[in-house]
């Protein structure tokens, strides 16, 4: 599909997924925009809508729509190169794929008098927020990045505060109401890192054949990065995860593999349990994005 925009031998195409050249062509202006990498596909994927502007066969315009059918939203990423800016190019851009999120809401009906309405979101300045989304509500989250390092969890464990009782709470991402039950008991409970190292695991017992909880691990060249906890549904409000983390803590910074390297993650302000959870176990934030509502 192709559409003319409003400036002048600029073409607009929506990419069901990039071939090798336009790979290349999208790596060149990513580069140009100081490695701003948006979401794109490089395989068929129903989850990435792509549209791209094109100045001949030069593309210096790209956006990426991330949908998460999860909770009807879709988040916007787009990036214009330098050269071509103020030209109206990002706005035809954003244009496009918010007739495509009107569209996906049309055709993701529940019956046929009622429909899904997909929300877009995006972590762009505010200054673009105020040009080009007049009708942008609210920040719809804020995703926090936390750091924890060898150092900083010594010094929170030799504090009062590091008495391993976290509050309670409802939310069922991660569970840190380690208090809401006082008679779980997990001295029965197997903890382990599997054998590559990439999971943590937590198992009810020595006789367990799956985990009932675990902790996912990506080992970078600096630092470790933290995510997929997950707790078994039948057992979310027990105090498993506060348990888990605990745990996976203690026997991380005991091993000297690990312990070098500084624990990171990233937690939305939307999950505060994890939030607390997180600060509570020494967890400190070194830096957020701000997601605004753009539609």
């Amino acid at each position: 599909m192709t559409c003319s925009g409003r400036a002048s031998n600029i073409s607009y195409q929506n990419i069901s997924l990039l071939s090798p050249s336009q790979f290349l062509l999208l790596e060149k202006l990513m580069k140009a925009c100081d490695d701003y990498e948006p979401y794109y596909a490089c395989e068929l994927d129903d989850s990435i809508h792509m549209t791209a502007a094109f100045l001949d066969e030069t593309m210096i315009g790209f956006a990426g729509l991330l949908i998460n059918s999860d909770d009807n939203t879709c988040e916007l990423t787009a990036l214009v190169h330098p050269m071509y800016r103020k030209q109206g190019i990002f706005s035809e851009l954003v244009k496009l794929e918010q007739e495509f999120a009107q569209r996906l809401s049309s055709t993701n009906s529940c019956n046929c008098t009622e429909s899904t309405a997909y929300t877009i979101i995006g972590s762009i300045p505010a200054t673009l927020v105020q040009s080009h989304f007049p009708y942008a509500q609210h920040i719809a989250f804020t995703e926090y990045m936390m750091k924890l390092t060898e150092a900083s969890y010594e010094a929170f464990m030799s504090t009062d505060t590091a008495n391993h009782q976290f509050p309670p709470s409802s939310s069922n991402e991660i569970d840190d109401t380690h208090m809401m039950n006082p008679t779980t008991d997990f001295s029965d409970c197997e903890f382990c890192f599997s054998e590559d190292g990439c999971t943590y695991m937590m198992y009810a017992n020595e006789d367990a054949e799956e985990p009932c909880a675990v902790i996912n691990l990506a080992a970078e060249s600096s630092f470790v990065n933290v995510y997929g906890v997950w707790v078994d549904v039948s057992l979310r409000g027990q105090g498993y995860g506060s348990a888990l983390m605990d745990a996976f803590l203690e026997d991380y910074f005991c091993d000297v593999e690990y312990a070098l390297k500084p624990l990171v993650l990233n937690v939305r302000s939307t999950n505060t349990a994890a939030f607390k959870l997180y600060k509570k176990c020494g967890f400190t934030e070194v830096s957020h994005i701000s997601y605004w509502n753009l539609t």
